[in-house]
């Protein structure tokens, strides 16, 4: 059987027809590929990336109901004032330096307020550094251990008092006079 022209034709169609279709279908798979192995790399550089990874430089903020005398191992102390613009100034001090180890002992042995007592002079407690009423910021004292462990106290120095959680303690020894030596710089 001999095939005519038209037979010819449309059978040549059909074979182009169904190489169009391969080559669309190969196409669309080659696409969503490659779209998938975007997704792939995005999600294996989201898990990698710093949200949810521990670093060893992290550092850890411990319990409000920890012992004061955790403080003792500090290894520096980060000490955050507002300046008198309202902006905040960081100081950091080698808990060796004897002006850091007077905090530590000033703060090891301070008379713990009764909550009755914090309420009634107005102390802030927060175990951070909060912004008072105008929006300045509050003072803090940042205990870091060797650890990366820290204690946090936000200070009201005009009161002499260290706050965290809603616990609060009054050092027997003038607290703004510690700080200020603590923050003296060399010349």
């Amino acid at each position: 059987m001999l095939m005519t022209q038209r037979q010819r034709s449309k059978r040549g169609a059909v074979v182009a027809i169904a190489l169009l279709l391969i080559i669309v279908v190969l196409v669309m798979v080659v696409l969503l590929d490659r779209d998938s192995a975007k997704q792939d790399r995005a999600a294996a550089y989201a898990a990698s990336s710093t949200t949810g990874f521990t670093s060893p430089y992290d550092l850890t903020e411990l319990p409000t109901d920890i012992d004061l005398d955790t403080i003792r191992e500090a290894a520096f102390l980060s000490i955050s004032l507002p300046s008198e613009t309202g902006e905040l100034t960081s100081y950091g001090v080698s808990a060796d330096v004897p002006a850091a180890q007077d905090l530590i002992d000033a703060l090891m042995s301070a008379q713990e307020l009764d909550a009755d007592n914090v309420h009634s002079l107005g102390a802030s407690s927060g175990s951070s550094p909060e912004s008072s009423n105008n929006g300045a910021v509050a003072p803090s004292l940042v205990f870091v251990l060797p650890t990366r462990e820290t204690v946090t106290f936000a200070v009201d120095l005009q009161q002499g008092l260290a706050t965290r959680g809603s616990k609060a303690w009054r050092p027997d020894r003038d607290l703004k006079t510690l700080v200020d030596a603590a923050t003296v710089r060399p010349r």
